[in-house]
């Protein structure tokens, strides 16, 4: 997110970016509630109201991150059997 919020300052100067840790539901609901303008989240599982539009910025591979030592075979049947 580095470079897409790098260039979207740079594009339009006069709009103030802050950044807000939080989950992607937690920062849907300040943007339905008018607490914020716009959030960047991972897409939603449910759909959207009227009032929101959802624009793609990127899409990345997820990535299955273990130990050398654990033998992967199947990424989703090992996830929910490993700590």
């Amino acid at each position: 997110m580095p470079v897409v919020l790098r260039d979207w300052a740079r594009k339009y100067p006069r709009i103030n970016i802050s950044i807000y840790p939080s989950s992607s539901h937690g920062l849907y609901a300040k943007v339905l509630d008018g607490h914020l303008d716009a959030a960047l989240l991972l897409h939603p599982l449910f759909e959207l109201p009227k009032t929101c539009a959802w624009h793609g910025l990127r899409n990345e591979p997820l990535v299955l991150l273990a130990p050398a030592s654990l033998r992967v075979a199947d990424v989703l049947t090992t996830i929910p059997q490993e700590p």
